[in-house]
């Protein structure tokens, strides 16, 4: 089932949508991706650890290809994993130890999808709701973000906090910088991508009923801009943005829609892919799924291989892929603006760095002060990280330690 909103009678740059293939897999979290070697595979959360599976050229796993990446030890619980500029990928992973979602870990997975090494990044810490985070690894910032609780007893709100680090934190000599993000959608679901034009950091979520806000940070992680555009999906409410990539210079942005009357249990609904151009215009949007209620399907996520979009979801905690085509000249030929006016880096889809998924909230609109991190590092094989000229990051925000 495919159904179009907005402002165009027919798609005109998302086609040939498929039916949704069960993979018989248990898991939830799935993260579509491609190797160097040009490999599909599908990494997914099961059993407090993340796992990986090939895929074939129409979405089916390859069963018997089926090994464990990072292993948890049973605490993990969310899941975000994205490529890296230079080679290899970042693993971020909520977990409850006190509280629910008071952890989360970052971890490195090297080209050869084998791990390198574990930060714990937040530890036991209640004012954080680390869950479904965002991921970036691209050549200048590596970064998560999580929501925070705020403090009832001195009437402080919850707000966002990014978690910006290097290559350096596994090998034990990093730091990690935090950075309040009033202004963004909820950490707890949003899209994290790497604008190489402007060198700029944008953070994408949806916030009800149907309103798209991007917020873009330069490369000291200074907020530079903020700005809102309007879906149009009828009743539909929007939520749920949980990746994004980066298209000839326009964005495909995944995430879930739902009618608040329909019934729904849980955060569950169908998976809709929202199509935004190189001015943050919204061009389309297609749903892709027509579940019944109360069962349907959560925490989408997407990769872009060629002219081929791989999007993956979990219904029941069972892991399903829906492939479709993205016309890549229709949007070659969308104009951009030069300079600051421009929102989308022109750049190869599914890239290292430049394509990261993510996630995104519908619920809360966050504004206050960010709260506390711990970290620790363990070290990984020597020569196992990408070499990446990092960047100096702003002198001023509270720094920490591994």
């Amino acid at each position: 089932m495919m159904a179009l909103l907005g402002g165009v009678a027919l798609a005109a740059y998302v086609t040939d949508v498929g039916e949704p293939v069960d993979l018989d897999l248990p898991g939830r979290h799935g993260r579509p991706f491609v190797t160097e070697d040009g490999a599909r595979w599908l990494g997914f959360g099961r059993s407090g650890s993340f796992h990986v599976v090939e895929l074939d050229a129409g979405g089916e796993a390859d069963l018997d290809s089926f090994r464990t990446v990072v292993r948890g030890d049973g605490e993990f619980i969310d899941h975000s994993f994205v490529p890296c500029a230079g080679g290899g990928f970042l693993h971020v992973a909520s977990g409850n130890r006190v509280t629910t979602d008071d952890t989360a870990w970052v971890s490195f997975v090297g080209r050869d999808l084998t791990w390198r090494g574990t930060e714990l990044l937040v530890d036991s810490n209640p004012l954080y709701t680390t869950n479904d985070m965002p991921a970036l690894c691209s050549a200048a910032v590596w970064a998560t973000g999580f929501a925070t609780e705020g403090d009832m007893a001195s009437g402080t709100p919850g707000s966002n906090e990014l978690f910006a680090f290097g290559p350096e934190l596994f090998g034990g000599a990093g730091e990690v910088v935090t950075v309040a993000l009033p202004s963004a959608s909820r950490m707890t679901g949003t899209s994290l991508v790497w604008r190489e034009d402007t060198r700029q950091v944008l953070a994408l979520g949806l916030r009800p009923p149907q309103t798209l806000r991007v917020v873009a940070l330069d490369e000291d992680l200074v907020i530079a801009s903020r700005a809102d555009r309007q879906l149009d999906l009828g009743d539909l409410d929007a939520y749920w943005a949980q990746s994004t990539a980066v298209v000839e210079g326009s964005m495909l942005i995944a995430h879930m829609v739902r009618r608040s009357s329909d019934g729904f249990a849980q955060d569950t609904g169908d998976v809709a892919l929202t199509v935004v151009g190189p001015e943050l215009q919204v061009l389309e949007t297609l749903v892709l799924t027509g579940f019944t209620p109360p069962n349907g399907a959560m925490r989408p996520a997407l990769m872009v291989d060629g002219d081929v979009v791989t999007v993956s979801f979990d219904v029941g905690g069972a892991l399903h892929t829906l492939q479709a085509r993205v016309d890549r000249a229709a949007l070659a030929e969308l104009p951009v603006t030069e300079g600051d006016a421009a929102v989308a880096a022109r750049s190869p889809a599914g890239a290292p760095g430049e394509a990261p998924e993510g996630v995104a909230s519908v619920h809360d609109d966050p504004d206050g002060e960010a709260g506390d991190g711990v970290g620790c590092a363990l070290v990984p094989p020597a020569g196992s990280l990408p070499a990446i000229a990092f960047p100096l990051l702003l002198v001023g925000f509270r720094r920490r330690t591994s």
